[in-house]
């Protein structure tokens, strides 16, 4: 039985990015690698992007146990840096 916090183990971060991306932003968001990875202790999700704000991949923290849900969110989140990023905007000055 799979505990209420835990990711499936069909859950297919890639096909969820390509999933979102055509939901949210109409498929304009440039496809980038998408992955589970460690991250520091706390961070959830990071969108790296090049010295030129260009994004070049998505990171989700491999190592907390995170809901289905949960890595959605934290995936739309990330993609939404990268939409702005790829708008030329800077998400220097905020972050929510």
């Amino acid at each position: 039985m799979k505990k209420l916090f835990e990711r499936s183990n069909d859950y297919d971060l890639l096909k969820r990015y390509q999933y979102f991306n055509k939901l949210f932003f109409g498929g304009s968001l440039n496809p980038i690698p998408v992955s589970f990875t460690p991250l520091e202790k706390g961070v959830a999700g990071i969108c790296y992007s090049s010295r030129s704000n260009v994004p070049i991949e998505i990171a989700i923290n491999e190592d907390i146990q995170f809901s289905d849900t949960k890595v959605d969110s934290i995936l739309i989140h990330e993609m939404i840096h990268q939409y702005i990023d790829e708008s030329g905007q800077s998400t220097k000055q905020y972050h929510n």
